[in-house]
């Protein structure tokens, strides 16, 4: 068993029943994506509780969950399209998650040759990178896929609807996406 943060949609029933968990995307006012933590047990996830749980709740077992994540496996594959290259990484455990590690992100950072990247994560499993200057073909073809990800996600899967921005490996911001594809401040 190990234990491991994992990413949630901001309406994760799991709050409500007192599970241990962070703000990552949002506002207290507007959440957008919480990280909880859960022993990973083969399939199995068991998630850390604030009460009545049998693993005190530590800054070392956060620390433990993180340094878990980083030695994760989850490798990706360098897709061109529309004369950009994009980084796939989906149908793997934790894909979504990798992006909170930031030794993860320079390496993305690096495979794109871009000191400013926008990442898809709307389900758990898949994330999906590409530059900030990617040609305008390439930023539509990025929604798309996003959106299509989104909407197939079943209610245990999906993440988020935004685009994330990463600068050199850390959180920069997100980006909202409507329902028909419009992405505001991303040009």
């Amino acid at each position: 068993m190990r234990l491991l943060p994992i990413l949630k949609p901001a309406e994760w029933e799991g709050l409500a029943h007192g599970a241990r968990a962070h703000l990552w995307l949002g506002t207290p006012d507007f959440p957008l994506v919480f990280v909880g933590y859960a022993w990973e047990n083969g399939d199995e996830l068991t998630y850390v509780t604030r009460q009545g749980s049998e693993h005190d709740e530590t800054d070392d077992l956060i620390g433990q969950a993180f340094d878990n994540l980083e030695a994760y496996d989850t490798p990706f594959e360098t897709v061109e399209t529309n004369g950009a290259r994009l980084l796939v990484s989906a149908g793997r455990p934790f894909a979504a998650e990798r992006v909170m590690s930031e030794g993860f992100m320079l390496g993305v950072h690096a495979e794109l040759g871009s000191d400013r990247v926008v990442v898809s994560i709307p389900k758990r499993g898949s994330m999906l990178a590409s530059a900030w200057d990617s040609p305008r073909e390439a930023r539509t073809t990025i929604v798309s896929l996003h959106l299509e990800a989104w909407r197939s996600a079943g209610h245990s899967e999906y993440i988020t609807d935004h685009l994330i921005v990463f600068e050199m490996g850390l959180l920069a911001g997100t980006l909202s996406v409507t329902a028909d594809g419009v992405v505001e401040g991303w040009s």
